[in-house]
């Protein structure tokens, strides 16, 4: 979500272009860049399902994208979708938004893990 960017596999805009991408090279682009550290379980979960959740972004919180694709570093091609006003707060505002519409979630700020 930094800078209202988030990387996604299969999006509409990577199609409308014609980007060949799949899970597997997002994935190697992932263990290449997370010097193999990465959880591949978590890692294949959280990309297989990154265009559903573009497609969430977009018909519950409203986000809109530019239409342009772009390729970041460490990205073998290009993925990466940018917020209108490639801002962060394009993304967390309308999260929070939801969030607070949630009867069945509370929102714990200050708080402590362990």
């Amino acid at each position: 979500m930094n800078a209202g960017q988030i990387a996604a596999v299969g999006t509409e805009a990577q199609k409308k272009v014609g980007i060949e991408d799949s899970v597997e090279l997002m994935m190697d682009d992932m263990f290449k860049a997370g010097v193999d550290l990465n959880h591949p379980n978590l890692i294949r979960k959280m990309i297989e399902e990154s265009n559903d959740m573009v497609k969430w972004t977009e018909k519950t919180l409203g986000i809109q994208y530019r239409e342009r694709v772009t390729q970041l570093g460490g990205h073998s091609c290009p993925r990466t979708l940018s917020t209108m006003n490639a801002s962060g707060r394009d993304i967390i505002d309308p999260l929070l938004k939801k969030i607070e519409e949630l009867d069945n979630v509370e929102m714990l700020l200050n708080t402590a893990f362990e």
